[in-house]
């Protein structure tokens, strides 16, 4: 299987591994930073991008609905591929319902030539050091009465080539 870049070029997928969270109910810390979930998956090629799309779902607002939130892959931080989406200004288990959308791009030359198990981090850092939050649950379920079974869903992607972001 392959993709096409916006520049006419093709790369080669050579794995797809899907990640869902069956922790639920995860309460994170309040702190300057804190990772969510953390898995891991299988990195092929030394040589390969790695591509990460999905969601993770939260219920309960906090002080903080832009807090710095980031993924890691192989201790590399990066925040401008996770965007939240929800209702703000309401906190609870009842109250503001959302996700954080993942959509992030790691090169080669980023990750290095590490094969094998690849740790993957979702968590928050806040820019100025400040105790800082985005919900009070992670990934609900029945934690209140019109919450149902929500869960991270992702779609890690390796390809050789460099693949465009996807926007």
């Amino acid at each position: 299987m392959a993709i096409k870049s916006p520049t006419g070029d093709y790369h080669q997928i050579i794995n797809m591994t899907s990640f869902a969270d069956a922790t639920h109910n995860i309460s994170p810390s309040f702190n300057a930073e804190s990772d969510w979930i953390t898995f891991s998956f299988n990195r092929l090629d030394s040589q390969s991008d790695i591509l990460i799309l999905g969601i993770t779902t939260q219920r309960g607002t906090t002080n903080s609905d832009r807090c710095g939130a980031h993924i890691e892959v192989n201790g590399v931080k990066k925040f401008d591929g996770a965007f939240q989406c929800s209702w703000p200004g309401q906190a609870g288990t009842d109250h503001g319902s959302g996700a954080m959308r993942y959509n992030q791009l790691f090169t080669a030359s980023e990750l290095g030539t590490t094969t094998g198990s690849i740790t993957v981090n979702l968590g928050h850092t806040s820019r100025d050091g400040s105790a800082q939050g985005w919900a009070y649950y992670i990934n609900p379920r029945q934690n209140s009465s019109r919450a149902q079974e929500n869960t991270t869903q992702l779609i890690i992607i390796e390809s050789l080539g460099s693949i465009p972001k996807i926007t």
